[in-house]
C-alpha cells in the first residue's frame, strides 16, 4: 500500500531521531523514567497481570518496545515477549539490556512497522499487548489498535501505559509552570552530568499527535473498545512531563494538570462475546 507523504515523513523523521536518541533515550526521557512515575507502572503491571485471564504461557507483545521500557519488566515477571519497533537503534538497546539481565531466552525481538509486524503475523495470538510512548509516533492509531484484536486471546488484555492525551494542558495552571520552570533547571543540569550534547531536532512529524493533532484520544479509543464488548478495567488522566519523581509527585497529588493517560482493556471470553 502506497504511504502519503505525511505517512513517509513521520516514518523518516522518527527512525531519524531515534537512531540518535537511542543510547541516550532513558535520560533524556526521564518523565518516564522516574521513581514516582515507575512506582505507578509497577502497579500497574501487577494489575495487568493479576486481571487476565487468556493462558498466560502465550507470549506477550510489545508495540514500539523501544529501549525496552515495557518489555524488561514483564520478561522479569517471567513473560515470553516479542519486541517490536522500526528503530533498529532503540531495539538494540533493549536487546543489550536483556542481556546484562540474563532474559534473552524469553525475548524475540522484531525490526518491523508495527503494521507490517501485524500484517506478517497473522497467526500470532498474544495473551497480553503492551504499547507505551508509540501511539503518537504513528499517524493512524486507530488503526492499529482495531487490528489488535485480532492478535488478542479471548479473556486477554491491552495496555497502554503512556500517551499524550488530546486533552493537552487541561488543568495547567500557574504553580504548574512554577514547578516544570525548577524541574527543568535541574534536569539540564543532569544531562550535562551524563555529557549529553544533543542539537536542536525537528519533533514535529516524529511527535506527529502531540504537535499536530494535539495528542491522542482516549475517548475515541474507549468508544471503539466498548462497541467490540470490550471491559475497561482502568482509565486514567494524569500529569506526564515532570522530569524529577519530586515534581512527577506535586504535579498528580495535586493534579496540576492531566496531559497523559494510561488504559487497562479485556477483551471478552468467547462466550460471553457471542451472548
Amino acid at each position: 500500500m502506497e504511504l502519503t507523504d505525511t505517512e513517509s515523513r513521520i516514518i523518516k523523521d522518527n527512525l531519524k531521531i531515534h537512531a540518535v536518541e537511542a543510547e541516550y533515550y532513558d535520560i533524556l526521557h526521564s518523565e518516564l523514567n522516574n521513581a514516582y512515575i515507575l512506582k505507578v507502572l509497577d502497579n500497574n503491571i501487577r494489575f495487568v497481570i493479576d486481571h487476565v485471564s487468556a493462558p498466560l504461557s502465550s507470549h506477550v507483545l510489545d508495540l514500539g518496545a523501544g529501549t525496552g521500557y515495557l518489555t524488561i519488566p514483564f520478561l522479569q515477571k517471567g513473560f515470553f515477549v516479542n519486541a517490536v519497533d522500526m528503530s533498529s537503534e532503540m531495539l538494540e538497546v533493549c536487546r543489550k539490556r536483556t542481556n546484562k539481565l540474563k532474559l534473552e531466552h524469553r525475548a524475540q525481538f522484531f525490526i518491523s512497522e508495527a503494521g507490517q509486524f501485524l500484517q506478517d503475523s497473522k497467526d500470532k495470538k498474544f495473551s497480553i499487548i503492551i504499547i507505551s510512548s508509540f501511539l503518537h509516533h504513528i499517524y493512524d492509531y486507530s488503526k492499529i489498535l482495531r487490528e489488535l484484536d485480532n492478535h488478542l486471546l479471548p479473556g486477554g488484555i491491552i495496555f497502554i501505559a503512556w500517551e499524550p492525551t488530546s486533552q493537552y494542558y487541561n488543568k495547567f495552571s500557574l504553580l504548574a509552570k512554577i514547578v516544570d520552570f525548577i524541574d527543568n533547571k535541574f534536569f539540564k543540569i543532569y544531562i550535562k552530568k551524563h555529557n549529553i550534547y544533543i542539537t536542536d531536532m525537528d519533533y514535529k512529524y516524529s511527535d506527529y499527535h502531540v504537535n499536530i493533532s494535539k495528542g491522542c484520544n482516549p475517548y475515541d479509543i474507549i468508544k471503539d473498545f466498548k462497541a467490540r464488548h470490550y471491559s475497561i478495567l482502568k482509565f486514567e488522566n494524569f500529569s506526564g512531563l515532570a522530569k524529577s519523581a519530586f515534581a512527577a509527585k506535586i504535579h498528580n497529588y495535586l493534579k496540576l494538570s492531566l496531559d497523559h493517560f494510561r488504559l487497562i482493556m479485556k477483551k471478552p471470553i468467547e462466550n460471553i462475546q457471542d451472548k
